[in-house]
């Protein structure tokens, strides 16, 4: 059985409100990753949801690429035992 991504979105953002933690959804922008973590503690990083084995696109390679150039935190999760570490 395969595991949806939108399955595993679900449950980090669940997991991130237990924590309290906001997992905001971005959606205006053509390749930007899924959610935006922001962290209690004033930290913040960007997630891009993937079922497990997926693959970043080559507009999703191209944007996290530049946010990682910019110096900001970007992590592909295809479980949630990775998005809790």
């Amino acid at each position: 059985m395969s595991v949806l991504e939108s399955s595993i979105e679900r449950r980090c953002v669940a997991y991130a409100q237990q924590h309290g933690a906001f997992l905001w959804k971005l959606t205006a922008v053509t390749g930007a990753p899924d959610r935006l973590c922001l962290l209690p503690n004033g930290r913040h990083f960007l997630v891009e949801f993937k079922q497990p084995g997926g693959e970043l696109s080559a507009i999703q390679r191209h944007v996290q690429s530049q946010l990682v150039k910019m110096h900001h935190d970007c992590f592909e999760v295809d479980n949630v035992q990775l998005f809790k570490r």
